[in-house]
């Protein structure tokens, strides 16, 4: 094994993260997913990491974040690796929640180390 990490196309992608290639496309535009590399064919070759951030995105959303929300959260690197950290809307007296606003994400992403 050269220890090199096999790209996703958009099929195998939208499969593992369980979304339509059109979602995918969407939310590239959207700015949630980096444009992918292309191979000398235009076909896009998708990180290995891809399908995890898929899910946090859908997981957000369910929980009725909006996609600026969420590029927000995605954009939060506080540590080099990993972060972790409980988001709650609005939860301290400087930023009362809006009435029956109860959203929590417990967030874990991991990033590259960057050079």
């Amino acid at each position: 094994m050269s220890g090199k990490t096999h790209a996703l196309t958009i099929g195998e992608l939208a499969k593992q993260a369980a979304v339509g290639p059109d979602t995918i496309r969407f939310y590239e535009r959207e700015r949630l997913i980096p444009e992918p590399p292309r191979t000398s064919s235009g076909y896009r070759q998708y990180p290995a990491d891809t399908p995890a951030r898929l899910r946090f995105i859908l997981r957000a959303k369910n929980l009725g974040f909006a996609l600026k929300e969420i590029r927000e959260l995605l954009s939060l690197r506080l540590e080099e690796h990993t972060c972790r950290a409980l988001i709650s809307l609005g939860s301290d007296a400087r930023n009362p929640a809006p009435e029956g606003d109860t959203r929590t994400m417990s967030v874990s992403l991991t990033f590259a180390k960057t050079s």
